[in-house]
C-alpha cells in the first residue's frame, strides 16, 4: 500500500486545519510507502512515525516549509529510505527526531534500526543536527545532505555500516567526517568542508575509501599524496584553485584522476608521476598550465582528456609514457601542437580534436602520427578559417568513422581529401551552417551510412537530390538528414 499526500500551496493558511486535515487521513497500519508535499502544518499528527506502521520502507516528505521540527521517525521498525527535504522553519533536528514521545518501545530499540539511505536537502534554517544516539542507524549505508548553508557542527559521530557520504553546499560545516570504517565513496563540496575533509584523510585510517570527490573550495589546500587512503581508485577535483600536490611517494591504486579548474599554480603538471597505474586522466580549465611532464611509465593509461588548456603547448613526455593509449580527447588547446609528439602512435582507436592551426600545421600530421585510428572528431575551434576540408592526404587511411562538429567556416567538404579512406564507414557532418558544397567525383564507396544534422544548406540540397550533387553520395545506402531518413 502507497500514500501519496499532496497539499496545494495558498497564501493563507490555518496549520491547525491542516494537521487536523492530515490526522483524520491516518492510513492502514498495512502501509509500506508514503509520500507528502507542501504539508502547511507546524507539526505532524501523532500518527506518522507511530511503531505500529511496521511495514513502512520508504518515507519522502517535500516542501513542508512551516514545519519547525521532524517528525518522530527513529522508531519505524522497516523503515530503509527517508528523504526529508525544504523544511525550511526546521532550525534543530534532536531527540524528537529519534523517538516517539508517547512508544513505550524506545526504551529498548535502537533509532532506525533499519535505515540505509537518508537524504536531507534545502533546509536553509537547519543550523544543528543534536547526535545524542550513539547506536543510532545502526545499518545506514549513504548519508547525503545538499544546500543546508546554515548547518554547523558535528554529524552522528559513529555509523558503522555507512558507504557514501555526499555533502554539497553546506558552507558553515567544517567537520564532516564521521567515524564510518566502511565508507567507500566521498563526495564534499564546499569552502570550509575540503580542508577539513583533506585534514581528516591524513590523520584517519580510511582503508575502504575507492571514490574522493571534492570541490568548491577558494581557500589553500596542502595535499600529500602519501596522506591518499591506500584503497583509493577515484580521485576527482573540482574548482579547488588553491589546491597543491606535496609530490611525497606514489600511489599504486588510482585508476581514475579528475582535475578541473583547479590547482591554479601549476605551469608544468607533473602530477602523473605520482599514480603509474592511471587508466583514466581527464584535465580540464587549467589556464596556466603549459606542459605535462611523465618521467615514469602509464603502461596502463587508456583514456586522456584535455579540455580548455590554452597555455597547453606539448604532450611529448606523456605521449611516449602512454603506449596503450585508445581514446585521446583534446579540446579547446590552441597552443598544443601534436606533429611534435615523436614516433607515431600505433594503439590510439578514438581521437576528438578541436581544430587550430598549429594543431594540423602539418599537412599529413594525422596520417604519419596515428596509424591504426579509427574513430575522428573535429571540432570547430575559435581560430578557424578554412573553408574546404579535409586536405587530401590528411587522414589516416585506417578511419572507419569520420565526425565533423561545428565548424563554422567550412563550406566545402573535399572528396580528394576522403578518397584513400577505403574503410570509411560513417560520415557526419553536424552544425556547419555554411556548408553547402561537395566537390570531386563521389564520397567513398565504403560508406554505409551518411548524417547531417543543422547544417541546413547541405541539408537542403540532399533533401532535393540536387543533380549537382546527388550523384556523389547516392551510393551510400543511408542517408539521414536532421529525423528525417531520405535515402
Amino acid at each position: 500500500m502507497i500514500l501519496m499526500i499532496l497539499s496545494i500551496d495558498i497564501d493563507t493558511v490555518d496549520s491547525q486545519m491542516e494537521r487536523d486535515i492530515l490526522d483524520k487521513l491516518r492510513p492502514h497500519t498495512n502501509l509500506k510507502e508514503l509520500y507528502i508535499y507542501g504539508y502547511r502544518g507546524t507539526t505532524f499528527p501523532d500518527w506518522l512515525g507511530h511503531s505500529s506502521y511496521r511495514n513502512i520502507t520508504k518515507i519522502m516528505l517535500d516542501g513542508c516549509r512551516n514545519c519547525c521540527m521532524l517528525p518522530s521517525l527513529g522508531q519505524l521498525p522497516s523503515l530503509k529510505h527517508l528523504e526529508i527535504s525544504k523544511f525550511e522553519s526546521v532550525g534543530i533536528v534532536g531527540a524528537e527526531f529519534y523517538f516517539f514521545q508517547n512508544d513505550e518501545s524506545c526504551v529498548k530499540t535502537p533509532p532506525f534500526q533499519k535505515l540505509e539511505t537518508l537524504l536531507f536537502k534545502s533546509m536553509p534554517c537547519w543550523k544543528e543536527w543534536r547526535s545524542m544516539v550513539l547506536n543510532a542507524f545502526p545499518r545506514l549505508r549513504e548519508l547525503t545532505i545538499r544546500k543546508c548553508p546554515s548547518l554547523r557542527g558535528d554529524l552522528p559521530i559513529h555509523l558503522s555500516s555507512l558507504q557514501s557520504l555526499q555533502i554539497d553546499k553546506c558552507d558553515e560545516l567544517s567537520c564532516c567526517v564521521p567515524r564510518a570504517p566502511a565508507i567507500t565513496s566521498l563526495s564534499i563540496s564546499g569552502k570550509n568542508l575540503v580542508g577539513s575533509v583533506v585534514e581528516a584523510i591524513t590523520n584517519t585510517q580510511l582503508t575502504c575509501l575507492t571514490s574522493l570527490w571534492i570541490s568548491n573550495c577558494s581557500s589553500h589546500i596542502w595535499f600529500p599524496v602519501s596522506a591518499i587512503p591506500p584503497s583509493l581508485q577515484r580521485l576527482t577535483i573540482q574548482e579547488c584553485r588553491e589546491l597543491e600536490f606535496e609530490m611525497d611517494g606514489q600511489h599504486h591504486s588510482l585508476q581514475e584522476l579528475s582535475i578541473h579548474n583547479s590547482c591554479d599554480s601549476i605551469t608544468s603538471f607533473s602530477l602523473l608521476d605520482a599514480f603509474p597505474n592511471l587508466v583514466s586522466v581527464f584535465i580540464g580549465k587549467s589556464e596556466k598550465m603549459e606542459c605535462i611532464v611523465v618521467s615514469r611509465s602509464l603502461s596502463s593509461l587508456r583514456y586522456l582528456n584535455i579540455c580548455e588548456c590554452r597555455s597547453l603547448k606539448s604532450v611529448s613526455t606523456l605521449w611516449m609514457a602512454a603506449p596503450q593509449l585508445e581514446h585521446l580527447t583534446l579540446l579547446e588547446c590552441p597552443e598544443i601542437e601534436l606533429s611534435a609528439t615523436g614516433d607515431p602512435h600505433h594503439s590510439l582507436r578514438s581521437l576528438e580534436i578541436s581544430y587550430s592551426e598549429k594543431l594540423v600545421s602539418s599537412a599529413a600530421f594525422m596520417n604519419s602520427q596515428f596509424h591504426g585510428l579509427t574513430h575522428l572528431t573535429i571540432f570547430g575551434g575559435y581560430d578557424e578559417s578554412m573553408n574546404c576540408l579535409p586536405k587530401e592526404g590528411w587522414l589516416p587511411a585506417s578511419l572507419e568513422s569520420l565526425r565533423l562538429y561545428g565548424m563554422k567556416s567550412v563550406e566545402t567538404l573535399e572528396c580528394k581529401g576522403l578518397a584513400h579512406l577505403t574503410s570509411l564507414q560513417q560520415l557526419s557532418i553536424e552544425y556547419c551552417p555554411k556548408l553547402e558544397n561537395i566537390e570531386g567525383e563521389k564520397l567513398p564507396a565504403s560508406l554505409i551510412k551518411l548524417t547531417i544534422i543543422q547544417s541546413p544548406l547541405l541539408g537542403y540540397r540532399c533533401q532535393m537530390k540536387d543533380p549537382q550533387l546527388w550523384p556523389k553520395i547516392s551510393h551510400i545506402p543511408a542517408i539521414q538528414v536532421d529525423s528525417r531518413w531520405i535515402w
